[in-house]
């Protein structure tokens, strides 16, 4: 689906494949799993800095893991001051905003 704003936490990943599956299918050996999370650019920073994501949720020391209930107010914080900046705006802007957002998304060469 289409989003208008993107999150992410901090030490998360986003990926429509395994780093181990990527490797099987481009060079046939999934120990080449490091090879491949390189290259698909999975992490939060990669996919901000490709316009994938909008916001980087930072995490508290030690990982999400580690402080559930601290990690929730986070991303409760961000979801809340995000829909306030949406629901500002109108429909039609919305929608060239999303175009516009998934137009210039990643690195392409025409």
């Amino acid at each position: 689906g289409l989003a208008d704003y993107v999150m992410m936490l901090q030490k998360s990943i986003y990926s429509v494949i395994s780093p181990e599956g990527c490797a099987a299918i481009l060079w046939q050996d999934s120990n080449s799993s490091r090879l491949a999370a390189a290259a698909l650019k999975l992490t939060s920073k990669d996919l901000k800095k490709l316009n994938i994501i909008d916001e980087i949720i930072p995490e508290p020391r030690g990982g999400a893991h580690k402080n559930l209930d601290k990690v929730a107010k986070l991303i409760k914080k961000s979801i809340l001051k995000t829909l306030g900046e949406l629901e500002q705006l109108d429909p039609n802007e919305l929608k060239l905003r999303r175009t516009k957002k998934y137009q210039e998304m990643g690195i392409y060469k025409e």
